[in-house]
């Protein structure tokens, strides 16, 4: 479904913020850590509400802890925390 709908609105920050959830409960983190890129440079400041806390635990899983400071650093300058 998120798929289609992004076929129809590429831009439609929610279906790919459940696309990256879809994709770490199946830990496919870099699949998830995609999709949640793709929203963060998509969304204005006020999407990444949800975009930068998620792909900061993401990162974390993934071992990758400066991208993961990066993204709250970046969530508390646009003051999305």
């Amino acid at each position: 479904y998120e798929q289609r709908v992004l076929a129809i609105d590429p831009k439609f920050v929610p279906a790919m913020l459940n696309l990256a959830l879809i994709s770490a409960r199946q830990r496919d983190l870099s699949g998830g850590i995609g999709w949640l890129e793709k929203a963060r440079t998509t969304a204005a400041a006020t999407d990444n509400a949800a975009a930068l806390p998620m792909l900061s635990t993401l990162y974390v899983g993934y071992g990758r802890p400066k991208e993961a400071i990066s993204c709250l650093t970046d969530a508390y300058r646009s003051r999305a925390l």
